[in-house]
């Protein structure tokens, strides 16, 4: 990383591990319940590497939790879904229709979109088209980034690896969390794309040798 001066352009400073800012105080580590929200808004702009989308609801319709409510008009196959179920209130448009959000009125019981369920076993000889068509039409796709842009991954796209965060480094960021996580992510990811898993060990990133990771769960490509 380099910051360079706006008065002197020749003189710059050079940082390798980072910077962190000293300000008075942290967060309390501690989890409050802060209740369902009567309304919920899905935004379009959150999305980057969203090309257009393309609205499927209408004012009215009640949705489930998995709901499609857009899709991208370049990537028809990406589906973005609705977190919550609930009644379509509006449909807010900005400047030239551009879409700014689907706001829906929340249930006060979440009804869920039943789709098909894989175990960890299943998921060793799922077809690979299969589970992908189900992580695109189920909105998880959509949550996937790719580098080095931090855009919607492509589904066309074989990636040389996978990195699965373990915990948040931004500042303010809570801490990680303990316990063991979903076996069936790693799965899932690694029939995407054949690589190496690296497992979550009790909230602990390892590597099969058993070395520890800090920084991510990481599926690391063979070649």
């Amino acid at each position: 990383i380099q910051l360079f001066s706006a008065f002197n352009m020749g003189k710059f400073i050079r940082l390798s591990k980072g910077f962190n800012i000293n300000l008075k105080g942290k967060p309390a580590n501690q989890v409050n319940d802060a209740g369902a929200p009567d309304t919920v808004a899905i935004k379009p702009d959150d999305f980057h590497g969203l090309y257009m989308p393309k609205v499927v609801v209408n004012v009215g319709d009640s949705v489930k939790a998995g709901s499609v409510l857009f899709h991208d008009k370049q990537n028809p196959e990406i589906s973005f879904t609705a977190p919550v179920s609930g009644e379509v209130v509006e449909v807010l448009r900005g400047e030239k229709r551009k879409l700014l959000e689907i706001k829906i009125l929340a249930d006060r019981t979440t009804e869920f979109l039943s789709f098909k369920k894989f175990t960890v076993s299943e998921l060793t000889s799922a077809p690979v088209q299969e589970i992908k068509s189900q992580l695109l039409h189920s909105g998880v796709w959509a949550n996937l980034v790719q580098r080095p842009y931090g855009i919607i991954a492509d589904p066309e796209v074989t990636p040389k690896a996978i990195h699965i965060s373990a915990f948040d480094t931004a500042p303010a960021a809570p801490p990680r969390a303990h316990g063991a996580g979903d076996p069936c992510v790693p799965s899932c990811v690694r029939r995407i794309d054949r690589q190496d898993v690296i497992a979550d060990d009790g909230g602990r990133a390892r590597e099969p040798e058993g070395r520890d990771l800090r920084e991510d769960l990481a599926l690391v490509g063979n070649t």
